[in-house]
């Protein structure tokens, strides 16, 4: 490998693009549920449940303890 590429940094641009792959995703998902589950009450809070949990397990695997 060149100077400077490690292991640590290609898992890392890995788990990057995970991040990546997953906004496209979640976004979708979330645009879709909204445009088509008229007055859903659990829509909302379902949406929000997902994001933080995501968001806390990506910063854990992100952060370098993992």
């Amino acid at each position: 490998m060149p100077a400077g590429i490690t292991a640590v940094v290609i898992v890392r641009w890995i788990f990057y693009f995970a991040v990546a792959c997953w906004a496209v995703y979640t976004m979708t998902a979330v645009y879709h549920w909204l445009k088509y589950s008229h007055a859903s009450l659990i829509a909302y809070p379902a949406i929000v449940v997902h994001l933080c949990i995501s968001i806390v397990l990506m910063g854990y695997a992100l952060s370098g303890l993992v």
